[in-house]
C-alpha cells in the first residue's frame, strides 16, 4: 500500500479504500435517453499537453515499516485511462499523509470532521495522527485535490482530459473545496476535450457536471439546453450530484413537448381557427394535409407524459417535413412548416444551433 506524503510531517492520515472504482458508468438504461445519437466512444482518450512525473520523493511505503524504505519509481501524475477510470495503484487501498491545518483552511468537509465531534476529529491514534476514511474516489483525481489544497503546485498537470476532470469536480463538491481548485479550471478547460460535439451522451453529463461545480453558468445554461433539446426520456445522472439540475432539464423538456403537442392538437381539434390559412379554403387544405402527415408520422393521438421516445429535436424533424399540397388559389402563400414554425418559434431555447 502506497503513501503520499503531501506534508511529511502531517497529522491527519487519510485512507482510500476500493481506489479507482467505476465511475459515472454509461449503461443501456442511460443509452434509452439519447437512443438515436451515436454511441459514445469507450476508447481511452488520449492524454494532452506535456507528460508531467509526480515528485517521487513524496511518495514512500506506508510507515511504520520495519525494512528500509526504497525509493519508488517515478509515476505519471495522469496515467492512462481505460473505461473512464485510471489507476496508479493497484492495491485495494491507498494512503495520503496530509495536514489538518491544511484541509480545515481549504475544506467545509474537512471543517466539519476535523474540528467536530466526530472520532475522526478528537481520537489520536498510536502514529500521532488523526485517521479519516475515504472509499471509491479516484487516487488521481484525490491526489490532485490535495496537491492543490496543500500547496503543492510544481505537481499540478497543466491539462486533464474530460474524465479526469469531472472525477475532480465530484470531490470538490463533495469536499467542498471549490477555492483551492479555483486557479486550476481556467488551463484544464483550455485542453482539448470532445465536450459539444455529438454523441450528446456522456460527455454531456460530464460537462453539466463540471460547468455546475465550477460555476460556469453560460457554459451550463447551453449545455442544459442541449439536454432539453436530445433527451427522449429523463436525463441520466449516472450517479453524479447533478439530481437538481436534471430535474430542471427533464421539466423543462416536458414543458416544451407539452406546448408543441397542444398546440398541434388543439389545432386539429379547432380546424375552422383563424390563425391556421389566410382564409377557410386555405385553412382546410393544411388541417387535411396536417391530419393526414401526423397519421403517417405515427403522431395521429396525442403521446402521454413523460413522452418517452420524444425528444423536442425529433419531434421538431419530423415537423418540417411535413408537406404543403400545391393550392388552387395561385395568391396563397401559407405553408404548413411556416404555420407551424411561427408558433414554436415564441417557445424559448428551441433556436439552439447544432454544435
Amino acid at each position: 500500500m502506497a503513501i503520499y506524503k503531501l506534508d511529511p510531517e502531517g497529522d491527519v492520515l487519510l485512507t482510500l479504500r476500493n481506489p479507482n472504482a467505476p465511475f459515472a458508468v454509461w449503461d443501456s438504461d442511460c443509452e434509452s435517453r439519447f437512443p438515436h445519437r451515436s454511441k459514445p466512444n469507450l476508447e481511452p482518450e488520449p492524454e494532452s499537453g506535456p507528460e508531467f512525473e509526480f515528485d517521487p520523493e513524496s511518495v514512500s511505503e506506508p510507515e511504520p515499516e520495519p525494512e528500509p524504505k526504497r525509493k519508488p519509481e517515478p509515476r505519471s501524475l495522469i496515467p492512462a485511462e481505460n473505461n473512464y477510470t485510471s489507476s496508479l495503484n493497484s492495491s485495494s487501498s491507498v494512503q495520503f499523509l496530509v495536514s489538518s491545518r491544511h484541509l480545515i483552511l481549504a475544506s467545509g468537509y474537512f471543517r466539519g470532521v476535523l474540528r467536530g465531534p466526530w472520532k475522526e476529529g478528537t481520537v489520536i491514534h498510536p502514529d500521532g495522527r488523526r485517521h479519516v476514511s475515504a472509499e471509491d474516489w479516484d487516487e488521481t483525481a484525490l491526489l490532485i485535490v490535495m496537491q492543490a489544497i496543500h500547496g503543492r503546485n510544481r505537481n499540478m498537470p497543466a491539462s486533464i482530459t474530460l474524465d479526469l476532470e469531472a472525477k475532480i469536480a465530484v470531490l470538490v463538491d463533495y469536499y467542498k473545496c471549490h477555492e483551492a481548485l479555483m486557479p486550476w479550471w481556467v488551463p484544464w478547460d483550455k485542453s482539448p476535450k470532445p465536450r459539444f460535439s455529438p454523441p450528446f451522451g456522456r460527455n454531456l453529463v460530464l460537462w453539466i457536471l463540471i460547468s455546475s461545480v465550477t460555476e460556469q453558468e453560460e457554459e451550463l445554461e447551453w449545455a442544459m439546453r442541449v439536454a432539453v433539446r436530445h433527451s427522449e426520456n429523463s436525463f441520466p445522472t449516472m450517479g453524479l450530484p447533478i439530481a437538481d439540475i436534471a430535474e430542471k432539464i427533464d421539466q423543462r423538456r416536458l414543458d416544451y413537448l407539452n406546448q408543441i403537442f397542444d398546440y398541434l392538437y388543439n389545432t386539429l381539434a379547432n380546424p375552422n381557427a383563424e390563425n391556421v390559412g389566410c382564409d377557410s379554403s386555405c385553412s382546410s387544405v393544411l388541417i387535411g394535409a396536417l391530419t393526414t402527415q401526423m397519421q403517417e408520422a405515427g403522431l395521429g393521438l396525442k403521446p402521454e407524459s413523460p413522452f418517452i421516445g420524444y425528444s423536442i429535436a425529433s419531434l421538431i424533424k419530423r415537423i418540417t417535413e411535413f408537406k404543403t399540397p400545391e393550392s388552387k388559389n395561385k395568391r396563397c402563400s401559407c405553408r404548413l412548416n411556416g404555420l407551424l414554425f411561427d408558433h414554436l418559434s415564441e417557445m424559448e431555447s428551441l433556436d439552439i444551433e447544432e454544435p
